[in-house]
């Protein structure tokens, strides 16, 4: 149990970094309730309730991207290939033991990783905030890797707008209804604008984009779909075909943005984490999130060697 302390306290050490990873991880959890990805105090750790309005994510995130700019400055002057990471909690969670894909790539040590990625996110709020402009013209990397849209579906789908209500009747592949689909147009809209402003303001830096991988709304609770799609009435053995309509869909959106940056690539990332655990229903556990950050450490790994050998042979 963590020595309670005043959320004063509390703030001060934080701020002032002088909380380790594993402190922050005794006062902090997933909340159980928010969608999408959100964080609170654990019960019982604090003396007095934080003020209205503190936003402990916010606090949270900063607190990581201060332990990252210091890490990725130093992996760099180590002359490591140079990657900045902009997306959602598939590339960042608040947990140190829960590393999501491009932490993980950070912490295999093969590249210098600037990751402003921000669990929770949406890409509306990546493109608002524009973090990724920033980093690219601060780091200056080789690679830019882009998470982001399955929020977005998310939280449309907890507002029951994404998906008809459940009818037999109807296939499953038309299950999206035109809130649903005006919205794959919208993030196919918001990557073609995310890939123009990084090609604009730097035209080599190559861009990996992916549409994560099939979710598991069996699992845990189903926080994040399962209890969504459950309350439309879908049936239990219907929700693995279900998400398969889903995420083919998000993918295909995401994909056909891909002609907006000559240096843009899509990458597939359906079935990758097929023969590992998943911790929710939205997120793969450890041993997922690194075969996913493998797979990506390969892809800039063979276009790198790829280049290389070309320059030799001019």
């Amino acid at each position: 149990m963590a020595e309670r302390m005043t959320f004063a306290e509390f703030r001060r050490r934080l701020e002032r970094r002088r909380l380790s990873d594993e402190q922050v991880a005794d006062y902090v959890e997933k909340d159980p309730l928010s969608v999408p990805v959100r964080v609170r105090f654990r019960p019982g750790t604090l003396v007095d309730e934080p003020p209205p309005g503190y936003d402990l994510d916010d606090a949270l995130n900063r607190y990581r991207n201060d332990i990252n700019r210091t890490a990725a400055r130093r992996a760099a002057k180590a002359e490591k290939p140079r990657v900045v990471a902009e997306g959602d909690s598939w590339f960042r969670l608040p947990f140190p033991w829960w590393k999501a894909i491009a932490t993980r790539i950070a912490a295999d040590g093969r590249f210098a990783v600037r990751n402003v990625a921000r669990w929770g996110d949406t890409l509306e709020s990546i493109l608002s905030r524009k973090e990724y402009l920033t980093a690219i013209e601060e780091f200056r990397p080789s690679w830019c890797i882009l998470s982001a849209g399955g929020n977005d579906l998310q939280i449309m789908l907890a507002d029951a707008k994404f998906l008809h209500d459940y009818d037999p009747q109807r296939p499953l592949d038309q299950s999206l209804t035109p809130d649903g689909e005006a919205l794959m147009q919208r993030i196919t809209a918001g990557y073609r604008q995310l890939l123009g402003e990084i090609a604009q303001l730097d035209p080599r830096v190559r861009i990996l984009c992916y549409g994560y991988d099939y979710p598991r709304p069996e699992v845990a609770d189903g926080q994040f779909i399962g209890r969504f799609i459950a309350g439309q009435g879908y049936p239990r053995d219907r929700w693995p075909a279900l998400v398969q309509v889903m995420l083919n869909r998000l993918n295909q959106a995401i994909e056909a943005a891909m002609p907006a940056a000559a240096n843009a690539v899509f990458m597939s990332c359906l079935h990758a984490t097929d023969d590992y655990t998943w911790y929710d229903d939205m997120h793969p556990a450890s041993d997922g999130f690194k075969a996913l950050a493998k797979k990506f450490e390969a892809k800039m790994r063979t276009a790198r060697k790829r280049r290389a050998k070309r320059k030799r042979t001019r």
